[in-house]
């Protein structure tokens, strides 16, 4: 079973600190969906990750507790069930985290809103007299690496306790992929919006069966000082009437991204061997080496899943080789990583 360490969204939500590296400066936000009556007053505010998730997902979410920390460790834990660690302690750490967030949030003056920052990227459509209007934005200073949350006053006071709990959420999550250089919130608003739901989020181990590997890619023995290259996820084939071979991807975790509902790649008509590590047999270490002849070549396959519609995998397919995986982001490449081992 992967480490729990490789939870990433465990790592976000509960070891986040208000500091970072200097010389790397950032911006990025989260976005509401207001509603508003004809006077301009505010009806309603709901942040656009759960709007797009029964939208576009058809994804169901709890009511209000009126309690924001209760919420957001509903969401934690939500995201560790999803990922198939039921019995993982949430304890006091993440309420903590929370308040330390909650701490360096700077709200905006009565009457002052926040500029837009136009990083939303694709979005479904709006109900009358509603529209998009920034509630936070997340800034870290390029010189002295400080971090700083300010939120609209207005809007945060509209929200009801789950949507403040997914905003909180949508932060740290966000922060975490503008360092894996996501240039829009698209793929955050994607896992906020199912780790919050109540009904209609996929466990990402569902239809694992018995016979699998554990495989990894990125680092040295599967550990990455960037992150950006480290992905985790299970290989199981089977042969499909028709077509021959077919060799499922289970992701986990995707050149950094957490996974937090079903998401697997598909590879058609390949095979491979197992060879031994060269620390040796002991561990069960293996590598995938391609071993069909003749049948070189590179192809790209789509991302199955509700949470990363957005990401295709590329696959280098070359006789004598190791696998090579690459995922590209609407067309684009974003990165690229041998699978460096695999476990039985």
């Amino acid at each position: 079973m992967f480490k729990r360490e490789s939870l990433l969204f465990g790592f976000v939500v509960a070891a986040w600190s208000c500091t970072a590296l200097a010389g790397v400066g950032s911006s990025g936000g989260g976005i509401s969906v207001v509603c508003r009556d004809h006077l301009g007053g505010v009806q309603r505010v709901e942040v656009l990750d759960l709007y797009e998730g029964r939208a576009r997902y058809g994804l169901r979410y709890p009511a209000a507790s009126g309690e924001l920390e209760q919420d957001y460790l509903r969401g934690v834990k939500n995201t560790y069930h999803l990922q198939g660690v039921d019995d993982y302690p949430i304890g006091s750490e993440a309420a903590e985290n929370l308040q330390r967030f909650l701490g360096v949030v700077q709200f905006t003056a009565p009457g002052e809103h926040l500029p837009r920052l136009n990083d939303e990227g694709a979005v479904p459509s709006l109900p009358f007299r509603c529209s998009l209007e920034q509630v936070a934005i997340f800034e870290t200073d390029a010189l002295t690496g400080k971090e700083s949350v300010r939120v609209d006053s207005e809007l945060w006071a509209a929200m009801d306790s789950l949507n403040q709990a997914a905003l909180v959420t949508h932060e740290l999550w966000y922060k975490l992929e503008r360092e894996l250089e996501e240039t829009t919130s698209e793929g955050t608003r994607a896992a906020v919006a199912h780790l919050y739901a109540s009904a209609g989020a996929t466990p990402i181990r569902e239809g694992l069966p018995e016979d699998r590997f554990e495989c990894t890619t990125g680092g040295m023995n599967g550990y990455s000082e960037t992150r950006t290259d480290l992905s985790f996820f299970w290989v199981h084939g089977k042969n499909v009437p028709g077509r021959g071979p077919e060799v499922t991807l289970q992701f986990f975790q995707l050149m950094g991204r957490p996974i937090v509902s079903k998401a697997i790649a598909e590879l058609p008509g390949i095979s491979f061997l197992l060879t031994n590590y060269p620390d040796g047999p002991a561990e069960r270490k293996l590598i995938p080496v391609v071993a069909e002849a003749g049948a070189d070549r590179v192809f790209r396959v789509p991302v199955q899943g509700s949470q990363r519609k957005d990401l295709e995998l590329g696959v280098e397919y070359i006789q004598g080789r190791p696998l090579k995986l690459s995922v590209f982001q609407k067309g684009v490449l974003i990165q690229t990583a041998v699978i460096t081992h695999c476990f039985k």
